[in-house]
This record gives C-alpha cells, structure tokens and sequence, in this order.
C-alpha cells in the first residue's frame, strides 16, 4: 500500500510539472523566474512590499479577485517599461 502511496504522489507530482511547462510555454513565458530574484535595486519604483504580497496569492484564499487586478493596475501604472 505505501508504495501504490509513492507511485501515486510521483505520478501526481510529474502531471503537475507538465501542466506548469505546458502553460508556462503558451503563455510565451522564457523561463520561470522565481519573486526571489527580482533585483528591486535596479528599478526604484517597485514596491516590494506589494509584490511580495501578490506573489502570497492569499487574495485567492480570500476570494478577492478584484482586490488583487486593483493592485496589479497600481503596481504597472507607476512602473516603467
């Protein structure tokens, strides 16, 4: 029984990194890019804080999907691109 346990945990797990790519690639994502290695010092006007904040997801836990596209409008309209 805990090895049908293991086998199914992996299977998850490798189903779950496929999904990831695959969206990550029709997204016309290059590469994923951790929040952790955001230099925050070569671009002044970003809010660290906020982004740390999104990057929770806790919004979703919350159900506060419009709270969320209001802070992601704030964040881009005061960064340059």
């Amino acid at each position: 029984m805990i090895i049908l346990k293991r086998l199914l945990t992996v299977e998850a797990a490798g189903k779950q990194a496929r999904r990831t790519e695959k969206l990550r690639s029709a997204a016309g994502f290059e590469s994923e890019k951790p929040l952790e290695n955001i230099d925050y010092g070569f671009n002044h006007s970003l809010d660290r804080d906020k982004i740390e904040e999104l990057g929770r997801l806790d919004f979703l836990e919350a159900k506060e999907i419009d709270t969320y596209i209001a802070r992601c409008k704030s964040i881009m309209r005061r960064s340059p691109l």
